[in-house]
């Protein structure tokens, strides 16, 4: 009888201890699983908040909403800090060297290539009519996909930027502005413009975004690849003496990045922004088509914060985006002197290229071939995806309190 009970006893503590360890390991799923989904966005904060206690910095959250004097004031700082864009993007972008990325003094180098070189840049003007005519020539596709989007755009910008004017490069630019495009503008850039080379840019593009969105490592092999045959374009081109030495990441990432890589990554996401709000779209609601693009990218904005570093109060500042309601994208390209330098080039696109795609809804499907998506617009996530998330933010943390020690050894 009381072997009886103690098997009894044995097999209720044993159901109720199995079903405690079952509840434990389905709750911490739960919990890993809602960390890994919601890392990127509404969790961002937390781990911020972790690496910049173990830099030995002030952490501070700041609101345009509520307090944009103040929020204007630190936006006028250039030191973007080690935070996101330091520790996570430059690794991601490499090896390019993202001008919205890079701190001082390397970003006033990338900024002033990159102005000296727009100097020699077709007009808006040109851009919008090219804009305009490769969506005519998409609108004939049976359906318009994230593919195509990222390759249409890649198109454009380069048929722009090495558009003929047989002009040389030293002319001033209204005289430009006066010179008419027509299919012999292109000879140059159309030599390269066949399906093998764009699908490779494509894919090296595809190779940037998986990493500079947080989903998983790039392949390097094609990272370098799209790098290699932009550069030997530009070696065979108008601009081949802008600078000393195309080669150097210094010179090629003021192509690269803002011109090719950036444009291919993000209209795609927009595009599929766009396409999600369509239902909102009421032209008499906004003064002009841009209004409505603004409202888009801010909804699915590809930066959870904005951050600034303030040397005299040893300050993180960070602007939540998520938290923000404004009427309208003002800060959808930054704020201040770090702004994105392409950002009237971006809305002259974005007005002449997608506002003719969005009266074909029947056929306009960004989300369809759409990967990686920094806006989370795929709405696809992924477990491998979540763990990549979870290892990076722990190898950062890690190397950032050991870089942290090092600094202090020295002190």
């Amino acid at each position: 009888m009381k072997s009886q009970i103690i098997l009894v006893s044995f097999e209720i503590f044993a159901y109720l201890y199995t079903n405690t360890i079952l509840f434990i390991l389905l709750s911490l799923i739960a919990i890993c699983t809602y960390l890994m989904v919601n890392l990127r966005y509404s969790l961002i904060l937390l781990p911020l908040h972790i690496l910049t206690k173990i830099q030995g910095k002030q952490f501070n959250v700041m609101s345009l909403s509520k307090n944009p004097k103040e929020v204007k004031r630190i936006f006028k700082l250039t030191d973007k800090g080690r935070g996101v864009e330091e520790i996570f993007a430059t690794k991601a972008w490499s090896p390019v060297l993202s001008i919205e990325s890079v701190n001082s003094p390397l970003w006033e180098t990338l900024r002033d290539n990159y102005i000296e070189l727009t100097k020699y840049f077709p007009t808006e003007e040109k851009l919008a009519e090219i804009a305009k005519v490769e969506a005519k020539s998409i609108l004939k596709n049976t359906i318009i996909d994230g593919r195509d989007i990222s390759i249409s755009t890649v198109k454009i910008f380069l048929k722009w930027i090495f558009c003929e004017n047989d002009l040389p490069l030293n002319k001033e630019k209204d005289l430009r502005a006066k010179t008419q495009i027509t299919n012999d503008s292109f000879k140059f850039i159309n030599q390269f413009l066949n399906d093998n080379f764009l699908q490779e840019l494509y894919e090296g593009s595809i190779e940037y975004r998986k990493e500079i969105a947080i989903k998983g490592k790039g392949c390097v092999i094609k990272k370098q690849n799209i790098i290699n045959i932009i550069v030997d374009i530009i070696l065979k081109s108008k601009y081949k003496d802008v600078f000393e030495d195309w080669k150097k990441d210094i010179f090629y990432s003021t192509i690269m990045q803002p011109l090719v890589i950036s444009p291919m990554i993000n209209m795609s996401d927009i595009a599929v922004s766009l396409k999600k709000h369509h239902s909102e779209y009421d032209p008499n609601n906004y003064k002009e088509f841009l209004d409505y693009v603004d409202m888009c990218i801010y909804k699915n904005h590809p930066f959870p914060v904005l951050e600034r570093y303030e040397k005299e109060t040893n300050t993180m500042h960070f602007l939540d985006l998520l938290s923000e309601k404004l009427d309208s994208g003002i800060i959808n390209f930054g704020l201040g002197p770090r702004a994105c330098l392409g950002r009237l080039f971006a809305r002259t696109f974005l007005q002449n290229f997608f506002e003719p795609l969005l009266t074909r809804m029947d056929i306009y499907k960004p989300e369809v071939n759409h990967l990686y998506s920094g806006r989370d617009n795929d709405d696809n996530f992924s477990v491998s995806e979540g763990i990549y998330q979870m290892k990076m933010l722990l190898q950062v943390v890690y190397e950032e309190y050991k870089y942290t020690q090092k600094l202090k050894s020295i002190a």
